[in-house]
């Protein structure tokens, strides 16, 4: 190639570059999974793969679509415009999977239980239409529910029902030695449209997320 040639290459080759750096920038995480190995090989020392010089844990990023079980716990604070409000404890269960293009998973079961109010007599939220799909982004945020396969809950407050769809992007926060991965829920991850164009919104800091097999710690990256 001439001197020449190369030179007005330059600018084109640079671009080019920068929009690949952009797009890994970009990618999508993939899930990683805390593995306790058959032999003394791995580089960390507990369950909750924290760093030592030898050791049996590891984590190990599952095959591209094998799907490892999840379970998922903990408050969510559900505030309508309308004027209804509630806090429940929460329990799900679900899957995630790699693909080449980055982590997926879903949601089967979504129970709220020992809900209270401060503006409803009584009080029950009801999850359906399920499974609702989910998928890693970039942040990393866990995308619940699509336009197609919405979240969905029935809402009962003082005998009079309300259904609530839309979709959530809960900010995912890695594990660290004390706690497991969780999903933070803020009045700015998402609302829901309700009957009337009214909406609501899910807040909870810390909705932990662990392996159903042996409560095995997951992160993202």
């Amino acid at each position: 190639m001439s001197r020449k040639l190369y030179a007005l290459l330059l600018p084109v080759l640079a671009i080019a570059a920068m929009a690949m750096t952009a797009g890994a920038a970009q990618a999508a995480p993939h899930w990683f999974v805390c593995e306790k190995l058959g032999t003394e090989t791995g580089k960390l020392i507990d369950s909750e793969c924290q760093k030592g010089t030898k050791g049996f844990w590891e984590w190990e990023k599952p095959a591209n679509e094998k799907v490892v079980q999840v379970v998922m716990f903990g408050k969510l604070k559900f505030t309508s415009s309308t004027g209804i409000k509630f806090e429940c404890k929460t329990l799900a269960a679900g899957n995630i999977e790699n693909r080449a293009a980055g982590g997926l998973d879903d949601i089967e079961v979504f129970v709220n239980y020992e809900c209270s109010s401060t503006t409803c007599t009584t009080i029950s939220a009801i999850a359906r239409g399920f499974n609702w799909p989910t998928e890693l982004l970039a942040g990393p945020v866990d995308k619940i529910g699509t336009a197609a396969k919405p979240i969905e809950i029935v809402v009962n407050c003082g005998g009079t029902e309300a259904v609530f769809k839309g979709e959530l992007s809960p900010k995912l926060v890695n594990p660290t030695e004390s706690h497991p991965l969780s999903a933070e829920f803020t009045a700015t991850t998402g609302t829901l449209s309700g009957p009337g164009g009214s909406t609501a919104t899910v807040e909870g800091p810390d909705v932990n997320i662990v392996g159903f097999n042996k409560a095995e710690t997951l992160k993202v990256e």
